[in-house]
């Protein structure tokens, strides 16, 4: 957490590599709007492209890896980690029913977290480190990282490869929004969850010299982070200091035919993912930022102004 009267913005979008369609969302996003941090999916169907393509024509993106243990295959071989993955490289621990599975287990499962977590961040390190970038944050697909014994797992990693923030979850429920957008019920459910490991999470971290975010938007509404909800976040969020992460989905429909699980397919190229990208682009949301004070910037830059 940031000690400081400043207000940062940091305006992400997860999933980087994950499919064609989130790398042209994202490229034009930052390019094109106010789109300053992005986190890689190391098993992405796109990831070389992202790392090839994407980076260098964005050099001003903040990079993290977006830890995945709960969708596609793994990075490590199956072999080292069975209770994670089948023999062919599957995640068995897929969608809502498997974070849950993930955050009651235990033994075995824990360890084989560690061997993959730690092949992601070497893949994706790899890839930024070529485009004369170092990674500046990590952060889980689905809020993975932040189930407790991931969480401590998460920053011991994110320390050992001096990687300088860790995303907290941590999310303050504003109604300002819900005229706009009335989160749906699994929504609700899994900001419910994250909100009271983002307690514990906080105080471990406090014994971490890893930073993380003060403030996090994206979950309540996540698959509607358009402009309207957006800016509703952010006039309601104004008077706080420290550093906000907003995260978005942007994506471009795209012809491509693989996806790391059928339901993904839907999510690229539905209305809702374009009209995220919309919100990223919007002179209103930009405007918006500027009135309330914020400092549009990313993790990288933040680590820099604190050292």
């Amino acid at each position: 957490m940031i000690e400081n009267q400043e207000k940062f913005l940091i305006l992400a979008a997860d999933d980087l590599g994950g499919q064609y369609a989130n790398n042209a969302g994202i490229l034009d996003a930052a390019q094109n709007g106010a789109l300053t941090s992005a986190s890689i999916m190391a098993n992405g169907a796109a990831f070389a492209d992202a790392v090839e393509r994407v980076l260098p024509a964005c050099p001003r993106l903040g990079v993290g890896v977006h830890l995945t243990l709960n969708e596609g295959n793994c990075v490590a071989p199956p072999a080292q980690i069975p209770a994670l993955a089948d023999a062919d490289g599957h995640f068995r621990f897929i969608e809502a029913r498997g974070f849950v599975r993930l955050a009651l287990s235990g033994g075995a499962l824990r360890e084989q977290a560690a061997l993959e977590m730690r092949a992601q961040i070497e893949k994706v390190k790899t890839g930024v480190e070529k485009t004369g970038r170092a990674l500046d944050h990590l952060d889980g697909h689905m809020h993975c990282h932040a189930i407790p014994w991931l969480w401590q797992l998460t920053l011991k990693l994110a320390a050992e490869y001096a990687v300088p923030f860790v995303r907290l979850p941590r999310e303050p429920l504003r109604l300002a929004p819900l005229r706009a957008h009335f989160p749906r019920p699994l929504n609700f459910a899994h900001y419910a969850n994250l909100q009271t490991y983002a307690w514990r999470d906080w105080r471990a971290s406090r014994r971490s010299p890893v930073r993380t975010n003060d403030y996090f938007y994206g979950l309540l509404h996540s698959g509607a982070m358009n402009e309207t909800v957006a800016a509703a976040l952010l006039r309601a969020q104004r008077e706080n200091a420290g550093v906000t992460e907003m995260a978005f989905h942007p994506c471009v429909a795209t012809a491509e035919t693989y996806y790391l699980e059928p339901y993904v397919k839907d999510l690229c190229n539905g209305e809702n993912r374009a009209a995220e990208l919309s919100a990223l682009k919007s002179p209103q949301l930009r405007a918006v930022v500027e009135q309330c004070g914020y400092q549009l910037t990313n993790y990288r830059e933040i680590a820099m102004k604190s050292d």
